[in-house]
């Protein structure tokens, strides 16, 4: 084992990490997949993916992992992500995101790692402007946010050669390859989850000053992420350089869209509640995404909103479907 060359992708059980992982391993990648199972459960069946359940707080047994493997790439997924729970359960979120992940890049350095993809997030940015490029301000509004911040920079210090890939609102799915949502995060996961069993939908705030008075968000396709997390990790590799960009489709649709959208595409008529507007919630938050297209020579491919929406509800169909043949 510790002659062949391993990537270590911890949080490999979640959305994005079983996504990435069979996405690498199709490609001839030999991956190592980490998680502790407290945000996800064990349902790949992959024998070529290796899987060990695993705490990041475990010092002991994540040292002993990397005796075992030589891991020349670190995909650092795990995480705790509500970024409204982070600012009740502040100490949890500190331990988590970023004290845990802190012997991640410890034991990175003692043994040689070689490159480090960070999953980041679009809350460094805060709320301050529309849009937003890499290298503006950084103001979170959330302890989610700041944690992810604070590891960016633990990161920089470390001098391992590193991506900080800023997620805006990764979502859609990929039935082909069995991957998709399956904790109820996120807008569009909320959406579609409401629609197939006919319940209301909750939209927080009608009265945005935009367009038509709902928030604006920025959405990117799994499939695209995939892409960009390979193009990272080959960057890295060919330029000897860091990165730092922001992963999102560079578009913004309001909450409004997105449900006229999904009764387009399902032929529903799905019944919304406007509630009150969350404090501090932003109007729009988009990205800006020249370096993704400069540095990469990537655009999202995959991130048309009815594409997202029609993967997304697609997913929520085959996976009531399994439980019901289960």
């Amino acid at each position: 084992m510790k002659n062949s060359k391993y990537i270590l992708v911890t949080g490999g059980e979640g959305f994005i990490g079983k996504s990435i992982c069979t996405f690498l391993n199709f490609r001839g990648k030999k991956i190592v997949s980490i998680d502790n199972l407290s945000n996800s459960k064990r349902v790949s069946t992959n024998k070529n993916i290796i899987f060990y359940k695993l705490d990041l707080k475990n010092k002991k047994k994540l040292e002993q992992l990397f005796k075992d493997y030589n891991f020349e790439t670190i995909i650092h997924l795990a995480a705790k992500i509500n970024a409204r729970e982070s600012n009740i359960k502040k100490r949890q979120y500190f331990l988590n995101n970023y004290s845990y992940g802190k012997n991640l890049i410890e034991i990175a350095k003692k043994n040689k790692v070689k490159y480090f993809i960070f999953a980041s997030s679009a809350a460094v940015y805060g709320s301050h402007k529309r849009y937003f490029k890499e290298n503006d301000k950084k103001k979170p509004i959330n302890t989610y946010g700041k944690y992810k911040l604070l590891f960016e920079n633990l990161l920089q210090k470390s001098e391992i050669l590193h991506a900080n890939l800023r997620f805006f609102n990764i979502c859609g799915a990929n039935i082909k390859t069995k991957n998709g949502q399956i904790n109820n995060i996120g807008v569009i996961k909320k959406l579609c989850k409401a629609g197939f069993k006919n319940k209301l939908f909750n939209i927080y705030g009608n009265n945005f000053p935009t367009e038509d008075g709902y928030s604006i968000r920025d959405y990117l396709h799994i499939d695209d992420l995939n892409i960009i997390i390979f193009k990272s990790i080959n960057y890295l590799k060919n330029k000897k350089k860091n990165l730092t960009i922001n992963c999102g489709s560079g578009k913004g649709t309001s909450t409004k869209k997105l449900v006229d959208t999904y009764n387009l595409i399902t032929n529903k008529n799905i019944v919304i509640k406007i509630k009150k507007r969350i404090s501090g919630d932003p109007a729009e938050v988009i990205s800006i995404i020249d370096l993704l297209k400069k540095k990469l020579k990537y655009s999202p491919k995959s991130s048309d909103i009815k594409n997202i929406i029609k993967t997304a509800s697609g997913w929520e169909e085959f996976i009531n479907f399994e439980k019901k043949v289960k």
